[in-house]
């Protein structure tokens, strides 16, 4: 059965749910053991895998730092955005793993019986386009400096940090989109749904476009004629995460269904706001 919720977490899953247009007094075990293991707050377990996170985010920082050591390599002209890259991708793997594991440590989980939806019906148009923008346009951005300016060293470690960068939003876009769903009825199977659109979010891609200004306009170790370049690529990518979230903004509450052991209400015409 696995230990139990905390009444914070079963607090913070009826605020969840309330703001999807359900009403609940105290919710269902099983919805309660997959939204509370979002919340980080009343468990140490958030604390501890937030403290790895950070420990191993350091660790992979100073690893990339020593190729400044290789031949050919001027550790002047390395991003400094590295540090800012390798931290948010850090946390946001650390807080990934905490799901997994407070999932475990609840336990009482029906068996996935469901097929996952369509990996388009989960990311959708404009999230899709932020997350090619990041790293297809940020690849292409890279190879030109490496081929139309001398800052060859600071656009290929550029372009092994956003490399980096897109191997931790793909694994957490892939166990996202692929997992089997966990449905039995309506309410389960739409609270599904809403934790994968939410899911997506623990890594957006568009911050690293963002977080890459700092060499542009702060550092000034990235090639000034492509200054603006960086500039449109971030707000371009930006702008579509934007988009990508108002949209979220926008669905309907949760269907009419069984949400909790006591009295539930929903309004399936409401939008809610995330």
């Amino acid at each position: 059965m696995g230990s139990q919720p905390t009444a914070i977490e079963i607090a913070d899953t009826s605020a969840w749910l309330g703001k999807r247009g359900v009403r609940v007094g105290i919710p269902s075990r099983p919805l309660t053991v997959r939204i509370a293991a979002r919340q980080t707050r009343g468990t140490t377990t958030g604390i501890l895998w937030l403290v790895g996170a950070v420990i191993f985010g350091f660790a992979v920082t100073i690893t990339y730092s020593y190729m400044q050591n290789l031949p050919g390599v001027r550790g002047v002209e390395m991003p400094e955005s590295r540090y800012a890259y390798f931290t948010v991708a850090a946390i946001s793997l650390g807080q990934w793993a905490s799901i997994l594991h407070r999932e475990r440590q609840l336990g009482g989980l029906p068996a996935p019986n469901r097929r996952p939806p369509s990996a388009a019906g989960v990311l959708g148009g404009w999230y899709l386009a932020s997350f090619l923008i990041t790293f297809v346009g940020g690849a292409a951005l890279a190879v030109a400096m490496y081929l139309t300016t001398s800052s060859r060293t600071f656009a290929w470690t550029w372009l092994a940090i956003l490399g980096w960068g897109a191997i931790c939003c793909t694994t957490i876009l892939v166990w996202t989109v692929r997992r089997r769903g966990r449905g039995e009825d309506a309410a389960s199977i739409a609270v599904d749904k809403e934790l994968r659109l939410q899911d997506r979010w623990l890594l957006p891609p568009a911050v690293f476009p963002v977080v890459s200004l700092i060499d542009p306009l702060f550092s000034h170790r990235s090639p000034p004629g492509f200054t603006w370049w960086m500039v449109g690529y971030a707000a371009l990518a930006a702008a579509t995460a934007v988009l990508a979230y108002r949209r979220d903004a926008r669905r309907p509450a949760l269907p009419p269904g069984i949400y909790g052991t006591d009295e539930t209400t929903s309004v399936p015409n409401q939008t809610y706001n995330p």
